[in-house]
């Protein structure tokens, strides 16, 4: 349990997280108990004998370090892109990749190499895919309401969260990877289509 926790559950008022520093188990290892959309019955499995997920050690320094790695060795590729290319980073989707630029300031078609922190990216790319793996919907707000749970992405024409500006859409990327990226002109300045 980390500081401010009481039994791994954050004390924000009106909402219920999951403690980051008490995650035991990833996507592929977590126990499930109730049915998946398609209807069947989710696969529980067995804990392992630590307490952990095996895989919870895989992500450390040397992880961190080859994306960061594998994503800087583009530093002309948008990071929206690079995000989305899941040689670099596996996990991270069209959800993630325009909650992540949003986060970071960027927008999706800022190069990755003029990214002010990189390795903070990275970073914060996994402790939401931690964060939520058993979670619906990949909430990057905090709030697990589907009408507040994300900054930008989905939220085309609606006023920006955090400045009252209209968030904004456009196609990024190159047919047949081509993909909807959200931003807010305003907290994300840089490139776009828009020029």
């Amino acid at each position: 349990m980390g500081p401010g926790t009481r039994s791994g559950w954050s004390s924000a008022p009106r909402r219920a997280r999951r403690s980051a520093t008490d995650f035991r188990w990833c996507s592929c290892c977590a126990p499930r108990t109730r049915p998946r959309r398609s209807g069947t019955w989710g696969r529980t499995f067995p804990q392992p004998p630590a307490g952990r997920c095996p895989h919870a050690a895989d992500w450390g320094p040397d992880l961190a370090a080859e994306a960061l790695r594998r994503l800087a060795a583009a530093p002309e590729r948008p990071a929206g892109e690079a995000l989305l290319d899941q040689r670099n980073l596996a996990g991270i989707g069209n959800v993630y990749a325009n909650e992540l630029c949003f986060l970071a300031g960027v927008t999706p078609w800022t190069a990755f190499g003029e990214l002010p922190a990189p390795e903070r990216l990275v970073a914060l790319a996994h402790r939401l895919l931690f964060a939520n793996r058993l979670r619906p919907g990949h909430p990057t707000t905090g709030e697990l309401r589907p009408d507040r749970a994300h900054w930008v992405y989905g939220r085309a024409g609606r006023p920006c969260r955090r400045c009252g500006s209209t968030i904004r859409t456009a196609s990024q990327g190159v047919a047949p990877q081509q993909r909807v990226a959200y931003w807010c002109p305003r907290c994300q300045p840089g490139p776009s289509p828009d020029g």
